[in-house]
Order: structure tokens, then C-alpha cells, then sequence
């Protein structure tokens, strides 16, 4: 835009109509001020997001765009009449702001305010996408993409780079040899003249931009040529077929329960075992087992120990002294004989397991009163028989049969460590048996006995177990099958009177032999 044109336009504009007599400085800043009003009028009562979207409707950005042209011509005919210079105006306004508003982002401001740098692409000729022209360019901020109609333009990443209102694709017009060249050329001519101090770069490798770029700085034009080559691709080595490599060579990191195997073993072979085992002896060996890369060692590690140390207690005899528990615990060996490391805490524990800095005090009257022993016993016959009553329901992991110790023995006196002393009193009864995978349990005894008391295979009908008749129907049958003596014919008068007499036997004459009875009968 050209300022002094068009101020002097206005100028004759006035003159036409016979208007100079009005335009005295203090009624052109008035009706600046009335034609601001009516811009911020049509703004009023709108929210901030519905001011943003207005002009989105021709009608109201029309109106809109009417307004603010009233406002910009009356500040140029004020600007005429005080003979003030707009450009030197703002210039100097804009240093002063500068001085009074120190940067926060000085990086920002390393473009000069009003020089901008255009990139003009032949894309006939070179095809750079955004990142790329903005490795040659760093200081650009307009791209224009000058292209054949046939060719295909992916601007996503020059919008990324430099914005989509910065981003101009511009379709070759006309055809011909060297068409776009010219159409090129005549954009940089164009886009120069209206736009002055601004810089232009072409970028293309064809050097027959070279002439019209060096005329255009004999007439004092910022105009240069770039050239863009892409890098060099390396072919890939011609190799065989990946072979996968089979799970077993891909192993998966260790888990809690393996490297307190490697504890119990490498104690075994170290020859210590049965020897007192401090907490802090036996994280320094569980750091040191951990020989995979994994991030959480010292969490693998801690579970590590917590398995381990109840794994001991449960089928060792090792002495933990540990200063956490504040004690030493000693626990008979399991009698499954088995080596392994199992979990007797389950997922719970060996998530987060710690044991306490300092046990609950122990009343002495409570275990005066009972010994330990004869408590771990109690509790283990409760445990058993609320195990059998749980017909369906039985616990699966071990962690789950911790929780019924604990809910089942949760009346008993307080002593440290009673649910694993049970535990290990049913594994001692043969009432629970610990699986090698360290999680599951079995119940041996209930199990034998659910199986006799399943139905037989053969009908398929459980059996039938003999009921004892009553004993009023016990002592009829005997008394039919005890033999009657028959007596010598009477009259008939008195037949049916003796066949009762004979049924009705007193209890001596039953248990009397047919001899005496015959006898008895004669007398």
C-alpha cells in the first residue's frame, strides 16, 4: 500500500465535493472516533469466542471490513492535515515500545520487523518438503510452491513448518518448454515491486535463473538462487531371512521367586547354611545374584528376600537374625522334602512385603498361660477343620490359604508369627502340601476322603450303606421265626382260643426248648 497515493487521493476525493471547509483536525479525530464506535458495535454483547467467528459469515465481514476502512481512511486524512509521516511515525513508536517493553523472548525478535524472506520453489524441478527448506532457509517465513497442473503437492509438511496462511501452491497457467520458468520469474518480479524490502529466494537447481536473478540486483532487488539436492540413499545389504530366535534363547527377566532360589542355593554351596543370616547379608547377595539388565533391581531384590526368608522358615532350619524382626526364628523343615523356592506369601507379598521394624509387644500372662506350641496346635486343628467344612471353596494359592490362617486363628493370643507356624504345622500334618511352583497348595487328606465318597463308577450311584431296622420291627421278626409247639387237638369250642393262646408265648416259654415246652403243655 501506498500511503502518500493514497492521501493524495483522498485529497481530490474532498475536493470533488467541496468538503476541505470540514476537515479541520479536530473533526477528523471526531468522526475517527465516531467510526470506531460503529466498528465496536458490531462486536458488542458477543463473547470473545463469537467476536473470533464472526467475520466467518460474508454479511458480517463485509460490515466489518467497511468499518475498519472508515477508520483507516479518516486516520490517513488526519495524518495529512497535522502533516504527520505515518511510516517514520510508526517506526519511531515502535522503537519506543521496544525500549519500554523489554522482550521475554529475544530469539523471537532476530527478524527485522517488516522484512520478510519468500521462498519461490520450482517444483518441476526440485520437490523439498518443509523440514528440508527450512534447513536451507532457516530465516524464511512464506513459501510459495510454484507446480504443473498434473502434479501432485503434499503441503502437510510445509503447513508444520511454516504454517497454513504462510503456504501458497500456484499452478502452472500455461504450457510449453520452460512455462513454469517464466511464470517464476515473473511471480519474484511482482511479489518484489509490492512488497519492498522483503527478500526472495528461488529454489531450484536449474542456473537459468541465474540472469534474471542478477538483473534483478542491479535494480537493487534482494533476490538469490538456492540450490537443493537430496541426500544420498544407501541401499540396504542383501541379507538372508531373519530366523526368529526360539523363546528359550529370548529368556524373560527374572522373577522374585527365581532369584530366591539363587539365594537358598548360593547359601548351600557357600557352606553356611544353618548359620545366622542378617537382612542386610541377604540383600547384598540378592543385588549381587541379579545378573540380567532389568531397571528395578532393588525392588527385585527386596521381594526376592521376603520369598526367601519365609522359604527357609518353612522347610530349613536356618537362623535368621534379623535386626528388622528383632529376633531369631528357627521352623521345621516341610515334610515334602521339597528344595525349591515357594512363595508362601503369594502376589500380595511379593508386591510389597517388609517385615516390621518392631513386633507388637507380647503380653506375658497370655503366653504364660499357654505355651507357643500348644497355640500353634490350636490353631492348626481350627484350620483343618474349617478347611473341611469348606467343601468347594478350598483356598488354590498359598496366599489365599495365609488369609484363612490369619481370619481363623484371629481370636487366638497374640504371638509373632503365628500364621506361618500354623502353616508350617499343617505341611508338618500332612493336612496342606506346597506345590514346586511356589504358588499353589493341595490338600491331601481332603482329598482322599472326597474321593471315597464319590459316587462308584461302575452304576454310577453312590453307595448305599445298610440302615439298622428299628427294634420293635427286629423283635417281631424274631418272634415269627422262633419255632411254636403244637398242641394235641381240642374241641372245636376251644380251637381258635388255643391258636391265640399259642401265638401270645409268654417270654419264658420262648427261650425254653421244644422238649420242656411239650412237657409243660402235658402238665
Amino acid at each position: 500500500m501506498d500511503i502518500s497515493a493514497l492521501q493524495e487521493r483522498l485529497r481530490c476525493f474532498a475536493a470533488a465535493r467541496d468538503w476541505q471547509p470540514y476537515h479541520a483536525p479536530k473533526n477528523l479525530a471526531m468522526a475517527l472516533m465516531v467510526e470506531t464506535a460503529e466498528l465496536m458495535e458490531l462486536f458488542q454483547w458477543s463473547t470473545l469466542t463469537e467476536s473470533r467467528g464472526l467475520t466467518r459469515d460474508p454479511v458480517q465481514k463485509e460490515r466489518v471490513a467497511d468499518e475498519i476502512a472508515d477508520v483507516l481512511l479518516y486516520l490517513l486524512q488526519l495524518a495529512d492535515h497535522t502533516q504527520v509521516n505515518i511510516e517514520e511515525a510508526v517506526e519511531a513508536k515502535l522503537q519506543k515500545n521496544a525500549e519500554k517493553h523489554p522482550a521475554k523472548h529475544p530469539d523471537k525478535e532476530k527478524q527485522p520487523v517488516g522484512k520478510r524472506v519468500h521462498l519461490l520453489v520450482d517444483w518441476e524441478n526440485v520437490q523439498p518438503e518443509g523440514q528440508a527448506l527450512k534447513a536451507l532457509v532457516p530465516e524464511a517465513r512464506h513459501v510459495w510452491l510454484l507446480h504443473g497442473p498434473s502434479q501432485k503437492v503434499d503441503t502437510s509438511s510445509h503447513i508444520e513448518c511454516f504454517d497454513e496462511a504462510r503456504v501458497v501452491t500456484v499452478p502452472r497457467s500455461g504450457s510449453g518448454k520452460n512455462a513454469l520458468d517464466f511464470q517464476l520469474c515473473f511471480y519474484a518480479g511482482y511479489l518484489s515491486s509490492s512488497r519492498k524490502g522483503d527478500e526472495f529466494v528461488i529454489v531450484s537447481n536449474d542456473k537459468g535463473y541465474d540472469a534474471m536473478v542478477e538483473h534483478a540486483r542491479l535494480l537493487k532487488f534482494a533476490v538469490r538462487r538456492i540450490e537443493y539436492r537430496k541426500a544420498a540413499v544407501v541401499a540396504p545389504m542383501k541379507t538372508g531371512p531373519v530366523k526368529k530366535l526360539p523363546a528359550a534363547l529370548n529368556p524373560l527377566p527374572p522373577s522374585a521367586a527365581q532369584i530366591a532360589w539363587r539365594l537358598i542355593t548360593h547359601r548351600r554351596i557357600s557352606g553356611a547354611w544353618g548359620q545366622p543370616w542378617s537382612a542386610e547379608d541377604m540383600y547384598a547377595t540378592a543385588v549381587s545374584l541379579i545378573r540380567e539388565p532389568i531397571p528395578a533391581k532393588a525392588q527385585l531384590a527386596q521381594r526376592a528376600c521376603a520369598l526367601a526368608h519365609l522359604r527357609i522358615k518353612l522347610q530349613g532350619s536356618e537362623r535368621m537374625a534379623s535386626p528388622g524382626l528383632g529376633r531369631t526364628a528357627v521352623v521345621a523343615p516341610c515334610s515334602d522334602g521339597s528344595e525349591r523356592v515357594a512363595s508362601a506369601v503369594g502376589k500380595g507379598m511379593a508386591q510389597g512385603y517388609a517385615p516390621p521394624l518392631a513386633p507388637a509387644p507380647v503380653k506375658a500372662a497370655s503366653l504364660s498361660q499357654k505355651s507357643v506350641p500348644a497355640l500353634v496346635t490350636a490353631g492348626a486343628k481350627r484350620v483343618a477343620s474349617s478347611l473341611q467344612k469348606m467343601h468347594a471353596n478350598l483356598p488354590s494359592t498359598q496366599a489365599a490359604l495365609l488369609q484363612t490362617i490369619r481370619t481363623v486363628t484371629a481370636q487366638l493370643e497374640h504371638v509373632p508369627d503365628l500364621t506361618e507356624q500354623v502353616l508350617a504345622a499343617l505341611v508338618r500334618r500332612q493336612d496342606v502340601q506346597c506345590l514346586p511352583d511356589g504358588k499353589r497348595v493341595r490338600f491331601p487328606r481332603l482329598e482322599a476322603a472326597r474321593k471315597k465318597a464319590l459316587p462308584t463308577q461302575a452304576t454310577g450311584q453312590p453307595k448305599q450303606v445298610p440302615r439298622k431296622p428299628a427294634l420293635k420291627k427286629v423283635a417281631a421278626k424274631k418272634a415269627v421265626a422262633k419255632p411254636v409247639v403244637k398242641k394235641a387237638p381240642a374241641k372245636s369250642a376251644t380251637k381258635k382260643v388255643t391258636q391265640k393262646s399259642s401265638a401270645k408265648k409268654s417270654p419264658v416259654s420262648a427261650l425254653t426248648p421244644p422238649a420242656k415246652q411239650g412237657n409243660q403243655a402235658q402238665q
